[in-house]
């Protein structure tokens, strides 16, 4: 694994990055201040994630996600969301998560 992920993770690389990660900072600050100005509350998780999806989204795939936009949702965003949607009660990804060798036995006949 660290033979892989070492490249991506050059000196070079990160400093070609810190743009794009500015960019998204910038616009992070910017809606935070909009919504300093409501005065009304806000939740924290929707902008941080927004944020840090900007961020990947940007980085790793050259995409505008523009996913800090409130009630503006790109399908990359959708998608994102469909993508870590967990549900704990759902007997085959928990068998798959916490009993890997019992996976041949899910498998349709």
């Amino acid at each position: 694994m660290r033979s892989i992920l070492t490249p991506t993770f050059t000196t070079g690389k990160l400093k070609q990055m810190t743009h794009l990660i500015n960019e998204c900072a910038n616009t992070l600050k910017t809606n935070l201040g909009k919504l300093a100005d409501e005065r009304k509350p806000f939740e924290t998780k929707s902008i941080w994630g927004g944020f840090t999806l900007d961020v990947i989204s940007s980085t790793m795939f050259g995409l505008q996600a523009d996913s800090q936009q409130p009630g503006k949702e790109s399908p990359f965003v959708k998608h994102a969301k469909n993508a870590f949607d967990f549900n704990p009660f759902n007997i085959a990804i928990s068998v798959i998560f916490f009993f890997p060798i019992l996976t041949p036995l899910l498998k349709p006949v």
